[in-house]
């Protein structure tokens, strides 16, 4: 799967956690438990840049405030 297109897919899927996320694919996929630990860590790091830009453009468009919140709320299962 590309980057880009899993990158599409873990955005439509924003209302679950990361390993909810991944495990729709690694039983799509066949994952190794390997594969899915260092896919969840992507998502994570997706999320974790979604927010960090999120924060940014909030500081610089107060428009967009709740929208931005939402997204930079979403920390579900971020911590390991």
């Amino acid at each position: 799967m590309a980057p880009s297109v899993f990158a599409k897919e873990v955005a439509r899927h924003s209302d679950l956690s990361s390993t909810e996320v991944v495990e729709i694919f690694a039983a799509r996929y066949n994952w190794t438990p390997e594969e899915k630990r260092v896919r969840i860590n992507v998502v994570r790091g997706m999320r974790a840049a979604e927010r960090h830009l999120c924060s940014r453009v909030r500081r610089s468009i107060p428009l967009l405030e709740t929208e931005c919140r939402r997204a930079e709320a979403h920390d579900s299962d971020e911590v390991l």
